[in-house]
């Protein structure tokens, strides 16, 4: 595979696109490609390496679109990335390279890291300097991640998104499904991010209690793991994972229509017709 990251996600605000796209490019030297999907096109012409992925599906299917792609992309990493986010770390996706990196150096193959993130544009910043938890209130539940990057191998491994998803928690939902077969978690505390304001149309409050009733339907009551001396958090065979209580529905690729709406015969079929 290409050493190169793919970052994917739905999308729905073309207009900071471009800022994400530009600070990337001028202070990361590896190589990316974007894949934003959703309804809204933008109104300029995209470089190269930025995808708009036009689908009319729900927040999660939108996700899954860019998933399948990102798959069939031939990059060796992968990062969920949003738009909603801003002010990045200089290198940001140099450093998370290097944390998976490390991972794997100790044997950690199937590893998913994260950025320090600080929910408000403000002061206080509010910075968290240890990634989100399961639940609040038990600071040894399973460690989660916000913009999750890991190996696109990885991703392959534990499949589709959930089709009971309409928009926030499948990516808990995936980062649960890794644990379980045996994957672990960590953050490269060397780069931040900042959430933006909330704005208008955002999907989160209309699906947040949907979408967190359906995810711990799958995994609750939480079975906590382990936290190693470098700061890795998994489980082993002295404390098993959590075992998810549901079989995954997974989207078909006639569920998703996106091959047949565009005349392709697969998703690695995207990118030969970009070449």
């Amino acid at each position: 595979m290409k050493e190169k990251v793919i970052c994917y996600g739905s999308a729905i605000r073309p207009q900071y696109w471009m800022q994400i796209w530009d600070y990337f490019t001028k202070t990361n030297d590896i190589e990316f490609e974007m894949l934003y999907s959703g309804h809204i096109k933008p109104s300029y012409n995209l470089p190269k390496n930025l995808h708009h992925i036009n689908s009319t599906k729900n927040a999660a299917e939108c996700v899954e679109i860019a998933r399948r792609i990102a798959h069939a992309s031939g990059c060796k990493y992968m990062l969920n990335c949003t738009d909603d986010y801003y002010r990045f770390s200089p290198n940001f996706l140099d450093e998370l390279v290097k944390d998976v990196k490390r991972a794997e150096a100790l044997g950690y193959e199937d590893y998913f890291t994260c950025a320090v993130f600080r929910i408000s544009p403000d002061d206080p910043w509010d910075k968290h300097d240890t990634p989100l938890i399961y639940h609040n209130e038990d600071l040894n539940s399973p460690q989660l991640h916000t913009w999750m990057f890991c190996p696109t191998e990885t991703s392959k491994k534990i499949g589709s998104i959930d089709t009971r998803f309409h928009a926030q928690y499948w990516d808990v939902d995936l980062q649960m499904r890794s644990y379980e077969l045996g994957g672990a978690g960590g953050q490269q505390k060397s780069v931040e991010m900042t959430e933006r304001p909330p704005e208008r149309g955002a999907l989160s409050p209309k699906y947040a209690a949907i979408d967190r009733r359906t995810l711990d339907s799958f995994w609750c009551p939480v079975k906590n793991g382990k936290r190693n001396e470098h700061n890795i958090y998994y489980y082993d065979e002295e404390n098993p994972p959590n075992v998810r209580k549901s079989e995954v529905w997974a989207y078909t690729d006639e569920e998703l229509g996106y091959l047949q709406e565009n005349g392709l015969s697969s998703w690695e079929d995207y990118w030969a017709k970009r070449s």
